[in-house]
């Protein structure tokens, strides 16, 4: 290298530029603003939305790599059955009748049919 300090010096200016230009990136991690305005997909979603009268939705996936049986082991339910049973309760403070519909909350428990055994096995409520 003929001039090491030039190119430290640019190095530093282009990370100083750069830097500052962070502030203008926008990330948008909604699924639905990753399909062009035309999607049939979309444009279906929207219209379901809308007849529902559908707002936000959260949809919460569970692995657990650590038990052979995954996610169907008496643990990991019962965490997802608390975690359920946890967000029915959820209301806005600030704005109190924006709230969970609790007709709307789906989770293995309300799902899976499980005979009196694994119910028991799984020590599923409801």
């Amino acid at each position: 290298m003929k001039k090491p300090k030039l190119v430290i010096i640019i190095m530093v200016l282009a990370t100083v530029v750069l830097g500052a230009m962070i502030s203008m990136v926008k990330v948008d991690t909604d699924p639905e603003n990753m399909l062009s305005e035309d999607e049939a997909v979309r444009i279906f979603h929207k219209q379901t939305k809308r007849e529902f009268t559908l707002y936000d939705m959260v949809v919460l996936g569970v692995v657990n790599e650590t038990d052979p049986d995954g996610v169907f082991n008496p643990a990991t339910l019962k965490r997802v059955q608390e975690l359920t049973e946890f967000a029915k309760k959820m209301i806005d403070p600030k704005a109190p009748e924006e709230r969970v519909v609790r007709r709307d909350v789906i989770a293995p428990a309300m799902l899976i049919p499980l005979s009196r055994p694994a119910r028991d096995r799984y020590a599923l409520n409801g």
